[in-house]
C-alpha cells in the first residue's frame, strides 16, 4: 500500500464510497519482515529468526515460496522467534512475510492508505460508511466482531478502532452485511435466523422488532445476504434478522412475527 508499501495488495470485502468519495474495503497486504534464521522441520515448531519487531502473536506469517510456501499463525513471540503449526519443512533463509489484515482507504489514483490496525488472523470482510458523517467508520471482521472509529475522516495506520458491544456476545451467528441509514443508526444483518427472546447480552438489550419485506418462503431458504435502507426510515426496507448498533445492540427475530 502507498503508506505502508506492499508486495500484494488484495480487497477482502466489499468496497464502499466515503463521504470523501473515496474508496473503503478491508485489504489484505503483504511485506517481507525477516527470514528464518534456521531450518524448521513439519509440525508444531519454535522458528528462529532474524527479529520478530514487525509482528505479535496471532500476526499471519507467509512462510517460504513456490510449493513449500504456507500461511502460519504466530504464537509465543519473543524478540527473534515464535511458534507455529507447519505443513511444510523451511530451511533457513526462507522469507518471512507479514501479512495485515487491514481496512484501507483508495484515492483516484488507485494509492491504497492503511487506516486501521492490523486486525491480524481474522480479515476484515465488511465496511460501512456513514452517509451523514465523514469521521463514522464501521467494519466487521472474519471473527464475527464488529468495529468503529469515529476519526475515519482523519484515519491512518495507527488509528486503532474499538469493539462494538454486539460483537460475538450471541454466540452461533453470522454477520451477512453492515449498513448505516440516513439517521446514522447502524443495521447488521444476520446470515440466519437469531433467536433472542429479549434477553441481555453484556448488559446490552436484546429486543425483537417486527421487520418489514419478509421473504414468505424463509423456512426452506432461511439465508440473508441483502439489506437496503431508505433515507427516511430507521427501520431495514428488507431482511429479516438485523442487529441495530447505537450504544445499546437491538437484535431483531422476525421469523414468527406477522
Amino acid at each position: 500500500m502507498a503508506a505502508a508499501g506492499g508486495s500484494l495488495v488484495t480487497a477482502t470485502s466489499n468496497m464502499t464510497v466515503g463521504l470523501d468519495g473515496l474508496c473503503l474495503c478491508g485489504l489484505a497486504a503483504r511485506n517481507q519482515v525477516t527470514t528464518l534464521a534456521a531450518a524448521v522441520s513439519v509440525g508444531t515448531e519454535v522458528a528462529q529468526v532474524g527479529s520478530t519487531s514487525a509482528f505479535g502473536n496471532g500476526a499471519r506469517l507467509v512462510i517460504d515460496t513456490g510449493s513449500a510456501q504456507e500461511t502460519v499463525v504466530a504464537g509465543s513471540v519473543t524478540a527473534t522467534s515464535f511458534s507455529a503449526t507447519f505443513a511444510n519443512a523451511h530451511v533457513a533463509g526462507a522469507a518471512v512475510v507479514l501479512e495485515r489484515q487491514v481496512v484501507g482507504r483508495i484515492d483516484h489514483t488507485g494509492q491504497a492508505t492503511q487506516i486501521s490496525q492490523d486486525f491480524g488472523n481474522p480479515s476484515v470482510i465488511w465496511v460501512a460508511a456513514s452517509p451523514i458523517d465523514a469521521n463514522q467508520l464501521y467494519c466487521v471482521s472474519g471473527d464475527q466482531q464488529l468495529w468503529h472509529t469515529a476519526a475515519g475522516a482523519s484515519a491512518n495506520a495507527g488509528t486503532v478502532w474499538s469493539a462494538m458491544p454486539a460483537g460475538a456476545s450471541v454466540t452461533g451467528y453470522q454477520i451477512s452485511t453492515v449498513a448505516v441509514d440516513q439517521a446514522g443508526t447502524v443495521f447488521l444483518l444476520m446470515l440466519f435466523p437469531v433467536t433472542v427472546g429479549g434477553s441481555r447480552r453484556r448488559g446490552h438489550p436484546a429486543i425483537p422488532r417486527r421487520c418489514r419485506g419478509l421473504d414468505t418462503d424463509h423456512l426452506r431458504r432461511p439465508a440473508f445476504r441483502g439489506l437496503w435502507l431508505r433515507s427516511s426510515s430507521r427501520r431495514p426496507e428488507r431482511g429479516r434478522h438485523t442487529l441495530r448498533v447505537e450504544r445499546r445492540v437491538y437484535v431483531r427475530d422476525c421469523r414468527d412475527r406477522k
